[in-house]
């Protein structure tokens, strides 16, 4: 990249071999000077490239995964040109390896964990033109639970608690296309941060991204339905990331304390208090001031923006008592000029609503419904109402924790035409006027969050209580009383996730068991992982015991229904 040449020493004839070159000579430019006594001509530049062979920087690491979750490798490698790679699999206990087809960058994620690839080996495969390389084998090892030990009849136990969830039915049976190209539309299905290869491809322009564009298929119906980063500009542009990583970050210094959760595009971030660190606007400090709330809104968020969010570390771990859902609105310039159908749109809300109940299944889901869009009459306008009846269709009420909020007739005049004044511009009928379109929109969720908190109070104030009796048996009858001590561990919080019976136990003369009891108090704060309580038998006086002396008891929340999927 330089322009300042220098002579080589000894190099004056008409060709010039260089010394045995490295890596550091990748790069370097020559040219020759040809002179006489008349004058001289200076010939063009030519560039060295040195190639390389692949190096393995970083190996690839064995690992043991609990059942049901996922495996993910890496390795990391140089080499002059950029290497290609190729992950492989084989049996447990095989040598021969095979190729996985969607296994061509330097991670490897695999299925959930199951008793069928327990013991698979992999390994990669990394190459340039220079030569290649192969890593280390690793082994995927399944982790199962713990089997039964010492002291009791049963080694462990599950109880359910939390409020038991209604399915959200499928109601529309949107027909979703098979499509080749979507494991690399989600490079990692669950988890943040991004590695760099995710960080590059999802700053590749939106549209380039869209389900269909590679294979120059048009695809439309899938895009509303299929997780995807939003991009402002053109590829490279950080700015949306850069916002939903303020926001992950903002929810995990608050996920401990939330009240309310405001979710969906511009109409939310409007509300203040989000990325941009703008304070609530007057409307939301009127009406919620006493709520500790958190915006994580961002301005031309689509359905499909919300659902790669929600995937990506947007709520992971926070507990909110209500969120507030307002989406698709976006969606509908795609119904007019790209020919989604607006069925797409209204399951595209439904997978949001399925995320968000998945990631915070206690929390109470307010929906409010898409507001007018555009002048009455417009393509917009008409696509906007068709989309509002078919979300009606969804039937979200069956869900005893989602509540739609419907105030979209508020926005008209007896003789149908546009109450213009609560927006901020009469032409466009897209964003809310900031005193008299967000006191109504305020206005018309004030009663139903009252409610809502009310409920969950009330809930709070009543908690259940589940008894769970713990057996624990001799391996013969004694002529006397034998008292049995123990201890309790586990990452549930005595008196406060239980009671237990006071150590020590005692087993009647003549009798061969006795029981531990044990108040579980049932709660509605959504856990991250399982709750344990874990009794352990001590030594015991005039007695043999059997050979378990451990008892754990899990304590689950319920299980919600698993949202529909697109691909």
């Amino acid at each position: 990249g330089s322009s300042t040449f220098a002579n080589i020493t000894g190099a004056t004839a008409a060709s010039y071999t260089t010394s045995a070159t490295t890596t550091a000579d990748d790069g370097r430019e020559f040219r020759c000077v040809v002179t006489n006594s008349v004058g001289s001509v200076t010939s063009g530049v030519s560039t060295l490239s040195v190639n390389a062979a692949p190096v393995i920087t970083t190996q690839p690491v064995s690992q043991p995964v609990p059942r049901g979750e996922f495996a993910r490798f890496r390795v990391v490698a140089s080499g002059t040109p950029a290497p290609s790679y190729q992950w492989q699999w084989a049996p447990k206990g095989s040598s021969a390896f095979s190729d996985i087809t969607q296994g061509t960058s330097n991670t490897w994620g695999t299925a959930r964990v199951n008793d069928a690839i327990d013991g698979r080996q992999y390994r990669c495969v990394v190459t340039n033109s220079a030569g290649s390389a192969t890593s280390d084998i690793v082994t995927l090892t399944m982790i199962r639970e713990a089997q039964p030990t010492v002291g009791f009849v049963t080694a462990t136990q599950s109880l359910l608690e939390g409020p038991e969830p209604v399915p959200n039915p499928p109601i529309l049976n949107y027909p979703y296309e098979s499509y080749p190209k979507a494991p690399e539309l989600a490079l990692q299905p669950v988890g943040w941060p991004l590695t760099e290869e995710e960080r590059t491809y999802v700053l590749k322009s939106e549209g380039l991204r869209f389900p269909g564009v590679e294979s120059n298929k048009h695809l439309p119906q899938l895009w509303p339905v299929t997780p995807m980063a939003a991009c402002w500009g053109q590829t490279g542009d950080t700015r949306w990331l850069d916002h939903h990583t303020t926001l992950v970050n903002t929810v995990q210094a608050n996920k401990g304390a939330i009240d309310i959760l405001l979710v969906g595009d511009s109409l939310t971030e409007y509300w203040g208090g989000g990325f941009s660190g703008a304070p609530f606007n007057a409307a939301w400090k009127s009406h919620f001031a006493q709520y500790r709330t958190v915006n994580i809104g961002i301005g031309g968020d689509k359905t499909q923006n919300i659902l790669w969010r929600l995937k990506h570390g947007a709520i992971d771990g926070a507990a909110p008592k209500v969120v507030v859902l307002l989406i698709g609105t976006n969606n509908i310039s795609s119904t007019v000029y790209n020919g989604t159908p607006i069925e797409a749109v209204a399951q595209g809300i439904k997978l949001c609503v399925d995320g968000l109940r998945a990631k915070c299944p206690n929390s109470e889901i307010v929906v409010v419904r898409p507001f007018p869009m555009g002048p009455v009459g417009t393509a917009t306008f008409v696509n906007g109402q068709k989309i509002n009846t078919a979300v009606e269709g969804l039937k979200f009420e069956n869900d005893p924790k989602v509540h739609i909020l419907d105030f979209y007739r508020e926005f008209f005049n007896a003789d149908g035409s546009i109450k213009t004044e609560y927006f901020d511009s009469p032409q466009s009928i897209l964003h809310l006027d900031y005193v008299k379109g967000y006191n109504l929109y305020a206005d018309k969720l004030k009663p139903m969050v009252e409610q809502l908190m009310a409920k969950i109070a009330a809930a709070e104030a009543t908690p259940k209580t589940t008894p769970v009796k713990v057996t624990v048996k001799l391996s013969a009858a004694s002529t006397q009383a034998v008292t049995i001590p123990f201890s309790v561990g586990g990452t549930a919080i005595k008196s406060v996730d239980y009671t237990i019976s006071a150590s020590p136990l005692t087993i009647p003369a003549g009798a061969t068991s006795a029981e531990i009891m044990v108040m579980v108090n049932d709660d509605v704060a959504a856990e991250i992982g399982k709750e344990t309580i874990v009794i352990t038998l001590e030594a015991t006086n005039g007695a043999t015991l059997g050979t378990e002396g451990v008892h754990t008891i899990v304590i689950n929340d319920h299980d919600l229904p698993t949202p529909l999927k697109a691909n």
